[in-house]
């Protein structure tokens, strides 16, 4: 991770992206990452919401595999880059779900 780099003794961008990829290969998706703002008691917040699609055809072609979101106040998740591993992890437990109950249509 980035301390191997000498960088900082958190997750950066490079971590993030490296887990991305390795995600994508390992589970045959292609995700689909959005952020948004909400309002938590008068405070900004964001949302970080991750959404597998199958990666033989385009985004939105087909309905998604999966979809996890994660609220950053609701975690106390300190960066945007804990948040998206964060839900990663959330994601993997989704993209099993699905597998055991039956491919997505």
């Amino acid at each position: 991770m980035a301390v191997s780099r000498g960088s900082s003794n958190s997750a950066d961008w490079k971590d993030v992206a490296g887990n991305l990829v390795a995600f994508e290969a390992i589970n045959g998706v292609r995700l689909e990452i959005r952020v948004s703002t909400s309002d938590n008691q008068g405070r900004a917040d964001l949302t970080v919401a991750v959404i597998a699609h199958d990666r033989r055809a385009p985004i939105g072609e087909a309905p998604p595999w999966g979809s996890v979101s994660v609220k950053c106040s609701a975690t106390r998740l300190r960066t945007l880059e804990g948040a998206l591993i964060h839900a990663l992890y959330l994601m993997d437990s989704t993209l099993a779900r699905t597998e055991l109950l039956g491919t997505p249509e």
